[in-house]
């Protein structure tokens, strides 16, 4: 969450041209880059549920947008139902947007009274999903010895590419196998 929330933040702000702190910022425990002419925070949800609990109003606060909410947790869940909470006593002015690509929006827009969805429609390609085998089966590989992950995936990535045309989307546990995999790729 905290990664994908600097890169929100920094993305946004390369858009504006600007350096993130300024128009755009993030707020995350331990970590955080606003200043005072900041209009656009990106926070995580237990940010938001601190910040919630330290100011129930929102004074400053205009909109708070909820984005891949199909990920769905426990602070994600919490956040909302206390925006909603705040939203009902105390501003009836503060904005929710819900956003997902993925989500049955059905639930939701009850939950957010019968509010207005906003869909796009979007490209599909067909995707052919591939499992490793479970890891007591990966010979000749050593399970015992770290890298063991990276060096599967990276000879998973090289027969994919060479046995079939087109791209490969290969999810990984972290930005660490991630990094260690493409080093030995």
């Amino acid at each position: 969450r905290r990664l994908a929330a600097r890169a929100a933040a920094r993305r946004m702000a390369a858009t504006l041209g600007e350096a993130v702190g300024d128009t755009v910022g993030y707020r995350m425990r331990l970590d955080t880059r606003v200043g005072p002419r900041t209009r656009v925070e990106v926070v995580t949800e237990g940010v938001l549920t601190r910040m919630l609990q330290a100011d129930p109003e929102l004074a400053d606060v205009g909109c708070v947008i909820f984005d891949e909410f199909h990920e769905r947790s426990l602070h994600a869940d919490l956040g909302l139902a206390l925006c909603l909470d705040c939203q009902e006593g105390l501003r009836p002015d503060l904005r929710l947007v819900v956003m997902s690509a993925t989500l049955d929006c059905g639930p939701v827009i009850a939950l957010l009274d019968g509010c207005p969805a906003i869909e796009s429609a979007g490209r599909a390609f067909p995707v052919d999903t591939r499992h490793l085998p479970p890891v007591r089966n990966w010979l000749p590989y050593e399970t015992t010895r770290p890298g063991v992950l990276e060096d599967a995936v990276a000879d998973a990535v090289r027969r994919a590419l060479h046995e079939e045309p087109g791209s490969l989307l290969v999810f990984l546990p972290g930005a660490g196998e991630i990094r260690r995999t493409a080093e030995r790729l």
